[in-house]
């Protein structure tokens, strides 16, 4: 007969875990820890009491990842899974940038991905909402995309480009608002 409890975690990146397996007899207990089903990484230390058992993890990292086990005696007695934490942040830079049309100073936007180690991996989608518009659309055809798809830049804004500038990474979306001045109007703040 076996009782399995089943405990989630996740970390971040060169995190500290502590995980525990109890002894739930009055025999006492021999533990063997496994990762999914295997040995462990070398980054694992245990230490083995009479009522427990306590499996350190120092610097957490994908070879952390997975299902561990606890057996007591050739029973399973505890699982715990451990995952990975992915906080994502996506923001366009800068928020709001105001010029002058026809003034040959060009606009640029960087989009900007925080919490994903894989950046390079990333696609990144942008698209161009008007001020007059209620949903966007592809970006102006004078519009020129950097190769890794993380900045944008107008080289010569005009009334037209007034708008906002949305970035989709990862499922996560901002923008960036671009404010074009005609000649002769004052850029207002």
């Amino acid at each position: 007969m076996s009782w399995v409890s089943t405990k989630i975690y996740s970390y971040y990146r060169k995190s500290r875990l502590q995980l525990f397996c109890y002894a739930l007899t009055d025999v006492e207990p021999k533990y063997e820890w496994k990762l999914n089903g295997g040995p462990l990484p070398p980054n694992v230390a245990i230490e083995y009491h009479l009522v427990s058992s306590t499996l350190f993890i120092d610097n957490a990292g994908p070879e952390n990842e997975g299902l561990y086990s606890c057996e007591q005696n050739s029973i399973k007695m505890f699982t715990h899974l451990i995952f990975k934490t992915l906080l994502l942040n996506i923001t366009v830079h800068p928020p709001i940038k105001k010029v002058q049309a026809d003034f040959k100073q060009p606009a640029e936007f960087q989009c900007r991905l925080a919490g994903y180690e894989e950046e390079s991996e990333a696609v990144f989608l942008w698209s161009f909402q008007p001020d007059s518009a209620s949903l966007p659309g592809p970006l102006p055809d004078d519009v020129i995309l950097q190769s890794t798809g993380q900045y944008i830049k107008i080289w010569n804004p005009q009334v037209s480009h007034s708008g906002k500038y949305l970035c989709s990474v990862l499922g996560r979306t901002s923008h960036g608002q671009l404010i074009v001045q005609a000649l002769g109007e004052s850029l207002r703040s």
